[in-house]
């Protein structure tokens, strides 16, 4: 039987490119980060069987899937913000990643998902697997329209210590809109609201700001792959200049530069 769930399905960028250059070592070190990032800790009400807030995990090769039940009991009792708590925990993991050199994609959708031990199959995965492969397009976890639609008017996505506009706030401060329209999850900027310390979240920028310039050039001239680093500049450029103090911006040297890219000087 279907059960209405959260279905994410994310993958680490590059991944084929890592397999046919990177050793053994290399590749099964990603793997582990990735694992170890994207899935949660265990509950401790898993032990009697009983239904937990954790959401149920399924990974193959570099992919992963997260499957968040809505109407399953535990949500309905608890309704602790189910949306928002997917969306964080994305977050969380994309910038913990970002720090160990991976980059992820992904999709999330709504609706119909049948899930049991390995066998995972319905219209909400199959959702989230086209968001992945079809429209996220560059170093992001796209958000289903659908969803974004029923986050407005289905409560059991919602906390229930919250009214609407409450909760739109809060998933509101770990999204954003593209250029072309689409939703995705703003690590970028949420990842500064999960950071010790203010000097964390530089650091997380200087990571991100190298991770970007070493793959990117790694391509000499505009393609498809440069092409996705060149979005994600523009992305972390946008970032840094809505979060940091221009004078600080500055000094820490945050920005990327279209020198520092070289993606066009082939051309």
């Amino acid at each position: 039987m279907y059960t209405k769930a959260i279905v994410t399905f994310i993958d680490i960028l590059g991944f084929r490119d890592l397999v046919s250059k990177a050793s053994f070592e290399e590749i099964k070190q990603k793997i582990d980060l990735i694992t170890y990032f994207a899935t949660p800790l265990a509950d401790n009400d898993d032990d009697e069987g009983e239904e937990t807030f954790n959401p149920t995990i399924i990974q193959f090769s570099d992919s992963i899937i997260r499957v968040r039940p809505i109407d399953s009991g535990f949500n309905k009792k608890y309704q602790i913000g189910i949306l928002f708590h997917e969306l964080l925990d994305l977050v969380q993991a994309q910038g913990d990643l970002i720090n160990k050199g991976i980059l992820l994609r992904g999709g999330i959708a709504m609706g119909d998902v049948y899930i049991s031990g390995n066998t995972i199959f319905g219209p909400a995965f199959i959702s989230a697997y086209d968001i992945e492969s079809k429209l996220a397009n560059f170093p992001r976890i796209v958000i289903s329209p659908d969803l974004i639609k029923e986050a407005k008017t289905n409560n059991l996505l919602k906390a229930n210590h919250h009214d609407l506009e409450q909760e739109l706030k809060y998933i509101g401060n770990l999204t954003t809109k593209g250029d072309d329209g689409i939703w995705f999850v703003d690590y970028c900027r949420a990842v500064q609201e999960e950071v010790n310390e203010p000097e964390d979240y530089v650091e997380f920028l200087k990571n991100h700001k190298s991770l970007i310039i070493e793959n990117a050039t790694a391509f000499k001239g505009l393609t498809s792959v440069s092409a996705k680093y060149m979005w994600l500049a523009n992305y972390h450029n946008t970032c840094v200049a809505s979060k940091i103090k221009p004078e600080f911006i500055e000094s820490n040297n945050l920005l990327i530069s279209e020198s520092e890219l070289e993606l066009l000087h082939s051309i």
